[in-house]
């Protein structure tokens, strides 16, 4: 499971599914913010009151002819670079 700071850039994608055949990515960053790109990467500011905090990051591509497929893994975000 990847730590990383507060402020992160993300990537995603879907197995067996070009980038170019990719129209739009829908993005849950586990925090109860989303956003939408047309590219596979994004970046994202985590608000941690605590130390140490796991999300699930979720992606959810969709293709020019509706077909979609999704992604997730689970992250630990930590305000605290040295842990």
């Amino acid at each position: 499971m990847p730590l990383v700071p507060p402020q992160s850039n993300v990537t995603g994608g879907a197995e067996g599914t070009a980038t170019a055949a990719i129209e739009s990515y829908r993005w849950d960053f586990g925090d109860g913010n989303e956003a939408t790109t047309s590219g596979n990467k994004t970046s994202h500011v985590y608000n941690t009151e605590v130390d140490v905090r796991r999300y699930t990051v979720t992606v959810k591509v969709r293709t020019p002819d509706g077909r979609t497929a999704d992604g997730r893994t689970e992250i630990v975000v930590s305000a605290n670079p040295d842990l």
